[in-house]
């Protein structure tokens, strides 16, 4: 199963949007913002998946956070710990805007390019 796939089960965390953590846990801080980058399967002997370690960016700190949560209780956890607070649709300082391969002009590169490059 690819880190993808699981956006199926109900799970609410899409790559390059921004949450913000509703309450602290673990190494989560209220108040503080993260970009979501990739989850990673873990599970039992028998290959049978438990549930995803989920990967955060804390973009302030320049560290990478992690969550592990069984399957059966993220989606009830989820909503508890975080709001989507940026994203595709909404302006964000910390979130990653996607590119269009469909319409890339190569041309246009480094004007599209921009956003991506650290000032």
């Amino acid at each position: 199963m690819n880190s993808d796939s699981f956006h199926n089960l109900g799970i609410p965390f899409q790559k390059g949007m921004e949450y913000e953590v509703k309450k602290s846990f673990n190494n989560f801080q209220e108040k503080e913002r993260y970009t979501y980058v990739g989850s990673q399967a873990y599970g039992f002997g028998d290959r049978s998946i438990e549930g995803y370690e989920h990967f955060f960016h804390d973009a302030d700190h320049e560290k990478l956070q992690a969550w592990r949560v069984s399957n059966d209780l993220l989606e009830k956890e989820a909503p508890l710990y975080f709001v989507k607070v940026g994203g595709w649709n909404m302006d964000v300082r910390n979130s990653i805007l996607p590119i269009d391969t469909n319409r890339f002009d190569l041309s246009e590169g480094k004007k599209l390019l921009n956003p991506y490059i650290p000032t």
